[in-house]
């Protein structure tokens, strides 16, 4: 999935990887609609459908989803499907951009295999006021009900469709060197910590100076 933002930029954009398996092998375009009707509800369920739960700055009828077969040569084709969302986000954010939620999906452990093969994320960024504010003694994080809307739409994105021949799975290498293996979702975390997503936010519109005295 790549979201864009209004200023058009390739950089300025939140794109997240979602791996598939496909049990028919059939032809990648046929998936591809599968895989966009699966993607576009678990997006809906975590930025919603209605203009004024999503920031105002990311272009959301822009997005799209782009599928590629992990079987074909490079380089491979790459067939684009719509996103989900016609209209524009209208929420005012004081979130900075380059701010994510992490959201983690996981295979069950195999002997052998390092944990980190075991694990998927993404970066979930153009985030609306999201956060609980810091006290005396916490830190400010991502409130609770956002946390809870990504788990059950990550859930909903395995369970609701575990059955289908298109199915969202988890990636990873078997062993150090070894090839890419497909491997069945178990659970997954999302942290109430936000993240980053790029190193630097978008470009600054002002720059302030300050002169050292004589």
């Amino acid at each position: 999935m790549v979201i864009p933002m209004f200023t058009g930029k390739a950089r300025d954009v939140v794109t997240n990887t979602f791996h598939f398996v496909d049990e028919l092998d059939g032809a990648p375009e046929s998936a591809a609609l599968e895989i966009q009707a699966q993607l576009n509800a678990f997006y809906f369920d975590v930025y919603g459908s209605v203009a004024t739960d999503r920031a105002n700055y990311m272009n959301w009828a822009a997005a799209s989803i782009k599928v590629a077969r992990l079987e074909d040569p490079t380089p491979r084709p790459i067939y684009e499907v719509p996103g989900p969302w016609s209209n524009a986000g209208s929420a005012t954010t004081s979130i900075p951009t380059e701010m994510a939620i992490v959201a983690s999906w996981k295979a069950a452990p195999v002997a052998g295999i390092r944990y980190q093969s075991l694990y998927n994320r993404i970066y979930l960024g153009g985030l609306p006021n999201c956060m609980t504010g810091s006290s005396l003694s916490s830190f400010p994080v991502i409130n609770v009900t956002f946390v809870d809307k990504i788990n059950a739409a990550m859930k909903s994105l395995r369970d609701d469709f575990i059955t289908q021949d298109v199915r969202w799975i988890q990636y990873g290498m078997n062993g150090f060197g070894g090839m890419g293996v497909a491997r069945e979702i178990v659970g997954g975390f999302v942290d109430n910590s936000p993240d980053s997503q790029r190193r630097r936010s978008v470009d600054y519109s002002i720059r302030t100076d300050w002169v050292a005295a004589p």
